[in-house]
């Protein structure tokens, strides 16, 4: 439990010498630097923006219309000698180092302070200080705004007021700006019930990092608000959780209506003992209930560990507990979710998908040996370089992604006989990802390599069988950028592919140039990520599990082929695929400060319908060598991928 105010030291004292009232004398540590800005003559109104201090001898008057803002220094000095009590009524702005001195001692006379509904008084160190011991009576009533510390003689807070006890605060943001400040009252604090109290939790790890309010009698009512701030590390389980804020060396009497924050997992209930208000903080939210609040699914297994109490993950728990609103909670747990919610893998298959397409549209294109020539005598060799843009959008509550693909292809076949060809070819994409999400920036870039083998067999002179068997290697190299802890986790691993295909089609002529051919087709992909460990990111590193993906995908699709002469011929095709086995990506991980607690996270259902289509030119120069043009798309539902590519063969 927190020690009671008067255990807190005063100025040039040791604790065990400090008494209840002494902290009032704490003004007197804080005299005005040498060199502050002076004012000439003494002030009795403000009504226009100035940065010249004010100095009052007897009664000062700010309109709403007047503003002193006095930067560095203090803004009104009280001055000594005055035989008279004096007061400042303010309607206006009032801001400096310190916004009013009451540098008199004199304890016959007083000063009245009245800041009224439009009043804002910020003092970067002291809202209102006192010089002397106890000094003069200083006696402020406020309905406006108050931000900084307080000494003064009695606090009344009324109507819609607000006192902010932070130092440092931002005017335009008192709320959530500043650091922790204090009251030091020889008399009495007041608080109406309309009014708010608002204090600072900079650090839980001792009793001075805290804003706090001590008098001599307390009066509550209204609302206490408690600025939670991002690296205070408050926690249900280390450092304090109790903090005695409001402490009365005489009497107490009430408490507040109701205590607000800006901490989505964190309330404060309030308690009184010994004369002291302790406000305890407990949990309003779990981590789960705010991704389900904002159908967060993807991000609920790793919701539920964070809720866990792993002592691996206290600091995550406690940045967690820094932020405002349960949203912001539910994006901070998307940040910790595996890469692209798993959805790289299916971007990996979408670059095999591209480089088949590839290789069966040369398969298709080939026939066995005419009559007379030589087994392997009909050689080509060709290349393709080709580029390819996809687009997934959000889907299932997952983040969407962007896909760049650039990669070539080199191949070269034969015919072994006149119903047999056979090639091999080499093939390389390299894939940059870029999630979609604007709450958890993820990056990725994949490098894929695949040795191919390709054939093609004529049942007939019209029909014709082609296959192709593929194995392959990738590398996949990412980052997650996890904005609520300020890190970046980055990950390092390796895949293995493998793909079969077989189709068979017939062809049709349509007259003496125009050639139909109708066809079936059935792939196979098999892609396998490694296990991987991720860096940079401490607690919320990532132990990622391997896993695999599997499609099998059955297609029907007509081509036509047109040639205009001259060596110049029109192609274009149009199908429509089932994915049969159809998976939903899952990745199974667990974070680094909890590795014996893993979860399960769940990417989009995808949908099994395919439609693929595509259209080209291909030309024969004079010197035999073959260029074709191409652009081919398949579109799922939410799921776009374009491809263009070039083609150049030749004999050889």
């Amino acid at each position: 439990m927190p020690t009671p105010f008067s255990a807190r030291p005063a100025c040039g004292q040791p604790a065990s010498k400090q008494k209840p009232l002494v902290l009032a004398t704490a003004a007197a540590c804080f005299a005005l630097a040498a060199g502050s800005a002076q004012a000439v003559g003494c002030a009795t109104s403000v009504t226009t923006e100035t940065t010249t201090a004010a100095t009052v001898c007897s009664n000062l008057t700010v309109s709403s219309a007047g503003k002193i803002d006095v930067s560095g220094s203090t803004a009104v000095t009280v001055s000594t000698g005055n035989e008279f009590s004096t007061s400042i009524d303010n309607s206006g702005r009032i801001t400096g180092n310190t916004a009013i001195y009451v540098q008199d001692t004199s304890g016959t006379y007083s000063t009245q302070i009245n800041n009224n509904s439009s009043g804002v008084m910020v003092g970067q160190n002291y809202a209102v200080n006192r010089a002397g011991s106890p000094g003069q009576s200083v006696n402020i009533f406020n309905e406006g705004q108050i931000a900084g510390s307080i000494v003064a003689t009695n606090l009344t807070n009324a109507g819609s007021g607000v006192v902010t006890l932070k130092t440092n605060a931002d005017r335009d943001d008192l709320r959530n700006s500043g650091s922790t400040g204090s009251a030091q009252l020889s008399g009495t604090f007041s608080q109406e019930s309309g009014a708010t109290l608002r204090v600072a939790i900079v650090s839980t790890s001792d009793e001075g990092s805290y804003s706090y309010l001590q008098a001599a009698n307390v009066n509550l009512n209204g609302t206490l608000d408690v600025d939670v701030k991002a690296n205070s590390g408050l926690s249900l389980s280390s450092g304090l959780n109790s903090f005695g804020i409001i402490h009365a060396t005489n009497t107490f009497n009430g408490t507040f209506s109701q205590i607000t924050d800006n901490s989505a997992l964190f309330n404060f209930e309030q308690r009184v003992l010994s004369n002291t208000l302790y406000i305890d903080a407990v949990r309003a939210l779990t981590v789960e209930q705010a991704a389900r609040d904002n159908s967060n699914t993807p991000g609920l297994g790793a919701a539920q560990v964070l809720d866990s109490g792993a002592t691996g993950l206290q600091e995550v728990v406690d940045a967690l507990g820094q932020l405002a609103t349960a949203q912001e909670v539910s994006d901070a747990v998307s940040q910790t979710l595996p890469l692209h919610t798993g959805a790289s893998i299916a971007a990996t298959q979408d670059a095999l998908s591209s480089v088949n397409q590839i290789v069966q549209a040369r398969i298709e294109g080939s026939t066995g040996l005419s009559a007379g020539d030589q087994a392997f005598s009909d050689r080509y060799v060709w290349v393709k370089p080709f580029g390819s843009w996809a687009e997934q959008e959000n889907r299932d509550g997952v983040a969407g992604y962007d896909a760049r693909t650039r990669g070539l292809t080199l191949g070269v076949d034969g015919a072994l006989s006149p119903q047999l060809r056979l090639g091999g070819a080499l093939a390389y994409a390299n894939i940059d990802i870029d999630g979609k999400s604007t709450v958890a920036k993820q990056s990725s870039e994949v490098d894929v390599y695949q040795l191919v083998g390709y054939g093609s067999y004529s049942l007939d002179e019209r029909t014709n069988l082609n296959f192709q068997v593929d194995v392959g290697q990738g590398n996949s190299q990412g980052e997650r950028r996890i904005a609520f802890t300020q890190s970046t986790a980055a990950s390092d691993y390796d895949s293995f592919t493998a793909h079969a295909g077989l189709g068979i089609g017939r062809s049709y002529a349509l007259d003496s140039s125009t050639t139909v051919i109708p066809s079936l087709r059935a792939d196979y992909t098999w892609i396998k990520d490694q296990a991987y460990s991720e860096t940079g990111a401490g607690a919320l590193n990532l132990q990622v599990q391997s896993r695999k993906s599997d499609a099998l995908v059955l297609a029907l699709e007509g081509k036509l082929n047109k040639d205009l002469g001259n060596g110049t011929q029109l192609q274009a095709n149009l199908g429509v695929g089932y994915d049969t086995l159809n998976e939903r990506s899952s990745i199974v991980s667990a974070f680094a400060g909890a590795p014996n607690a893993a979860f399960v996270t769940y990417g989009a259902k995808p949908s099994p319908w395919q439609v693929r289509g595509g259209f080209g030119l291909s030309h024969k120069t004079a010197s035999g060598m073959e260029i074709t043009g191409r652009y081919d798309a398949l579109y799922k539902t939410d799921f776009l991928n374009q491809t263009v590519s070039v083609k150049l063969r030749w004999m050889f």
